[in-house]
């Protein structure tokens, strides 16, 4: 063999480029911020539509949920639906293993979340945006995410899956039940407290996982990433406004004779407190304190103009 000739079994070290799996904290949060400001440039009709798909995607992870949940919610004795010999925490179990596709779908192939979209708010806080427009950019989020879930909602009911006392109607009026609590001609202001702080905890998780995925750039890490992060979340019961608006929507097809005065209920008791704590929990808990830390960093990039061009939104 020549001096010039190398075996195939070689590795030249002058030619090696270090990949890394992941970036560091700041660098991340560099990509949340840019994130955040993209997220505001968008034009109107194509975070409406992203907005519909993404509660359409997470509608039908719900309808997977209960499917999956079917068979095991009964009616006792007294007509009270509870689990058939199954422990909550096994419920919980099978929720968080059957809602995972909802984010994948939306981070591979495309969809906003009003609560990663509560990210926003971080140009507003450094005056690089108007707060009109992140107010108008939420607000076609989240009637987009209402829109994508109504669709599902209207189907689960021409499917026949809502007939009275069907398994899947059972298990989703366990559901519907527990995220208003027992009573639901009720105001229970317990509950309302309740489902806020859940929602705020929520969003660090749905959040975060957003930002989680900025770190990585490999597809098989962010699955494992979504994965993981989502099974948390449905073992944790935290309430999650893009997914109970698939519960909202659907519970106009309960067959109790008190429909409307339900739809208003849940509206109040736990849609209301869901978005306040969402958006706190998104906008406010999890990221200000990271602005805080890398504020000399966001700055530097903001002065060198790497997040907007021309004139500031």
């Amino acid at each position: 063999m020549s001096s010039k000739e190398k075996p195939l079994h070689s590795f030249d070290d002058s030619n090696a480029v270090l990949i890394k799996d992941h970036i560091s904290h700041e660098e991340t949060f560099v990509e949340v911020f840019e994130y955040a400001f993209q997220k505001l440039r968008d034009p109107w009709y194509k975070t409406f539509l992203f907005g519909i798909m993404a509660g359409f995607f997470v509608a039908i992870a719900y309808v997977i949920v209960i499917v999956a949940l079917s068979g095991f919610i009964i009616k006792d004795s007294n007509g009270n639906l509870k689990p058939n010999g199954m422990p909550s925490g096994m419920i919980a179990l099978i929720t968080g293993l059957t809602f995972t596709p909802a984010i994948l779908m939306v981070i591979f192939i495309g969809g906003t979340l009003f609560t990663s979209n509560s990210l926003t708010l971080l140009p507003i806080v450094k005056r690089e945006a108007k707060l009109r427009r992140m107010l108008v950019n939420l607000s076609l989020v989240l009637v987009g995410n209402c829109l994508g879930a109504l669709i599902v909602a209207i189907s689960t009911y021409l499917m026949g899956h809502m007939k009275v006392d069907s398994e899947f109607y059972n298990a989703f009026k366990y559901i519907y039940d527990k995220k208003i609590g027992s009573s639901p001609s009720n105001l229970n202001w317990t509950v309302f407290l309740k489902n806020f702080v859940s929602g705020i905890y929520c969003n660090i998780l749905i959040a975060g996982l957003f930002w989680m995925n900025m770190s990585v750039k490999n597809s098989a890490t962010k699955v494992l990433l979504c994965f993981f992060v989502i099974l948390a979340f449905g073992i944790s019961g935290f309430q999650h406004i893009v997914a109970n608006a698939y519960v909202w929507m659907t519970g106009l097809f309960l067959n109790n004779g008190m429909v409307g005065q339900d739809f208003g209920t849940f509206s109040i008791m736990n849609m209301l407190p869901t978005l306040l704590g969402n958006f706190i929990g998104g906008s406010v808990v999890l990221p200000m304190v990271y602005l805080l830390v890398f504020k000399k960093r966001i700055n530097a990039e903001i002065a060198a103009g790497k997040f907007f061009k021309g004139t500031k939104l």
